[in-house]
């Protein structure tokens, strides 16, 4: 049952002996609590979706939060702040709304736009591929590659629309001979204003820094499609589940500025 107000949950938060994480949705707590017990913090620490909680639209409006989930948490984090509860809430990096107007003590933001982002790199490619596409994909190199272009088309659109639903994968990934073709155009709906945004995202090194949450399995899914038939994967959702647990396998996650500064916060304390 939903905690009543936010004031009822930092009440309970404060007189906890755990310590307690706000985070967005379902696979973000699941996530991170298959993180807490692998490195045996799983009885310090509690994980709560924003969604459990009742958080007033009031709260989100008179700070200029917008609406949502990474909204919520936000709401969260400056009510936390308020009362000075010692807890972290984590929230999307998203394209970078708020970011560095809300430097809070109790708030971490993904290092990418999305947790499902530290997905996007060769390493975790790699690994989802031997344990899970019976290696029927390139080298997690290839894929990087193959598919930074396509993912910074999505982001650059994604800062123009920031409320741009998901995308329709199946209707812009074409196959063909050697490959696919993507039209982001297509697939979103959105024509992009300014096409400089593309290429500005593609001069950075690490496409993890534009690759967006979901984008990333739907994408792969779609370009190899060819690939994974007859796999076991069982479509973007499998491809969704097999990158999160290589994230974890591959100690991708592990490495992560994020992760380091939520463990350094536990122990700390």
């Amino acid at each position: 049952m939903p905690f009543q107000t936010v004031g009822e949950y930092l009440r309970e938060v404060s007189l906890s002996r755990r310590k307690h994480v706000v985070v967005e949705g379902s696979s973000d707590r699941r996530t991170w609590e298959v993180w807490a017990d692998r490195h045996a913090l799983g009885n310090q620490l509690t994980f709560h979706e924003v969604a459990e909680l009742h958080v007033p639209y009031e709260l989100l409006v008179s700070n200029s939060l917008g609406a949502g989930r990474r909204a919520e948490v936000l709401g969260v984090a400056l009510e936390a702040t308020a009362q000075g509860i010692d807890m972290k809430c984590i929230a999307d990096r998203d394209t970078g709304e708020l970011v560095h107007e809300l430097t809070l003590p109790v708030l971490l933001w993904t290092d990418y736009p999305a947790l499902e982002s530290y997905s996007f790199c060769p390493k975790v490619i790699d690994a989802a591929n031997r344990l899970n596409f019976r290696e029927r994909l390139p080298k997690g190199e290839a894929v990087v590659a193959l598919l930074s272009g396509p993912m910074a088309e999505l982001f650059a659109r994604r800062c123009e629309n920031v409320n741009l639903r998901n995308p329709n994968f199946a209707r812009g990934v074409t196959s063909v001979a050697n490959g696919f073709s993507f039209d982001a155009t297509v697939a979103t709906g959105v024509t992009l204003i300014d096409s400089t945004r593309v290429d500005s995202l593609l001069c950075g090194s690490d496409a993890r820094g534009w690759a967006h949450g979901h984008d990333i399995s739907a994408l792969i899914f779609f370009a190899f499609q060819g690939e994974f038939s007859g796999s076991g994967t069982s479509g973007v959702k499998g491809v969704e589940a097999a990158l999160v647990a290589a994230m974890h396998s591959s100690g991708e996650l592990d490495e992560s500025p994020l992760a380091r500064r939520l463990a350094g916060w536990i122990k700390k304390i």
